[in-house]
């Protein structure tokens, strides 16, 4: 029979136990409560509030209501909220959460002595709740920024205030710090303030603590959760067999698979220790020569989590194209005609990969590749090499799993395999694999 552990910690966060909290104490007192949006982004608990009579508006309707009660939820609201509330005799039951209010407090105060001297940046889903009630306290002058690819809208030769959202990852956050540190012009003053909610981040650690090692990992959050979805993703990145679902009707059979029992068999009775430090990698070529590499992946592995990860297309060697090659991953030599030799591309990642051995699917073809095309530049060829197709052809029964080609295993695990023969999705997959089998 299998063992279900519930994690203990689970759960709402305080800011939105509070708003369910004061949203129970008021229906109580009788009447007619309209919340401001979704209290929580949990579909169940919205239809338990909702058959308690708590009504769910949007802003539009808050606009035509008069002589009402509104609770406002833990995601908080900019001030133009409050100023239709007092025009329209609302009693406003204010439920934001404690670090948000704060958070809004510390823009509005900076904003109000910057003026317009620095820029607000704000690192922040654009449109979620929060981050507008955020962008509110500047009359709409903050930038948004959801990733360092958004960063092409801050100005380098300004000064700089950096804020986040409370829900956003410390990780990325420090990314986006790092990427304006780099960028930003000499003298110009950058500060970041490093607002996001450590009841969220501090559970990143125990959650990956938790799903490791797990044969099926099922996390429950409403589709509408930004913190849901942070929290989704650092476990998915721990455990492979991690499954998002809002409600019982989204569980899929396939998610609880006889890899389940086999895992534990493998884990109890290998002979080895785990290698916990490696770098997966994956090529395809051009053509019938080892050496015509024409796309690289690469993925690392450290203390068994992916890290890192590197992609690029290269000019291969001989270049020229063969049918057969272009019909299974569909590169073409308009695609690679003005990429970097395999040269250029593999000194650099070298560096990159250091003394972490290499891991491959079929790790025969992709070794060849890389050696036959070290030796065309005169490079050193890496020497460890460990196969995952290999290791599953002797520790995996045929019975269970009779292909051990990589996307077969990928649907036997419940590893994502989202694009087969795109080099850093398969050696992603590789390196999924890897952290399973070696």
């Amino acid at each position: 029979m299998a063992d279900i552990e519930i994690d203990k910690e689970s759960g709402f966060c305080f800011g939105v136990v509070t708003a369910i909290r004061k949203a129970e104490e008021e229906l109580a007192k009788g009447g007619t409560l309209y919340c401001l949006g979704d209290i929580v982004h949990n579909s169940a608990e919205v239809e338990r509030l909702q058959r308690k009579g708590l009504v769910t508006i949007t802003h539009e309707e808050l606009a035509d209501l008069r002589n009402v009660r509104v609770l406002l939820r833990a995601h908080g609201e900019p001030p133009e909220t409050y100023e239709i509330a007092r025009r329209n005799n609302i009693e406003i039951i204010d439920a934001t959460c404690p670090v948000v209010l704060r958070l809004q407090q510390r823009i509005k105060a900076d904003y109000d002595r910057e003026g317009a001297g620095a820029q607000i940046v704000i690192y922040g889903k654009i449109g979620h709740a929060e981050v507008n009630g955020l962008v509110g306290q500047t009359n709409g002058d903050a930038i948004v920024i959801e990733s360092a690819d958004d960063l092409y809208k801050v100005d380098f030769n300004r000064d700089i205030d950096l804020f986040s959202q409370t829900t956003k990852p410390l990780e990325g956050f420090s990314d986006i710090i790092s990427e304006i540190e780099r960028r930003k012009s000499p003298g110009v003053r950058f500060v970041s303030y490093d607002t996001i909610c450590r009841q969220v981040a501090n559970r990143v650690g125990h959650l990956r603590s938790f799903v490791r090692g797990k044969d099926v990992v099922l996390f429950v959050a409403g589709a509408k959760s930004s913190n849901g979805k942070v929290l989704f993703n650092q476990c998915l990145a721990e455990n492979s067999r991690t499954y998002l679902l809002g409600n019982p009707d989204e569980l899929k059979t396939e998610w609880l698979s006889p890899a389940g029992s086999w895992r534990r068999s493998h884990r109890r009775h290998r002979s080895f220790s785990p290698m916990d430090n490696f770098v997966a990698v994956d090529v395809e070529t051009a053509n019938n020569e080892r050496s015509s590499i024409c796309a690289i992946g690469a993925v690392k592995v450290i203390d068994g989590v992916i890290v890192d990860s590197r992609y690029s297309l290269i000019h291969p060697e001989p270049d020229w194209y063969a049918r057969y090659c272009v019909a299974v991953h569909g590169i073409t030599d308009e695609d690679t005609w003005n990429a970097p030799s395999f040269g250029t591309v593999w000194k650099e990642w070298s560096e990159w990969i250091g003394s972490l051995p290499l891991v491959a699917h079929n790790a025969p073809f992709d070794s060849g590749c890389i050696r036959a095309a070290c030796r065309i530049y005169g490079l050193d060829e890496p020497e460890r090499f460990f196969c995952t197709l290999a290791a599953a052809r002797k520790s995996i029964p045929r019975g269970m799993c009779p292909s051990k080609s990589l996307d077969m295993l990928c649907e036997f695990f419940g590893i994502p395999l989202e694009n087969h023969h795109n080099a850093l999705d398969d050696a992603l997959a590789c390196a999924k694999l890897a952290i399973i089998l070696l």
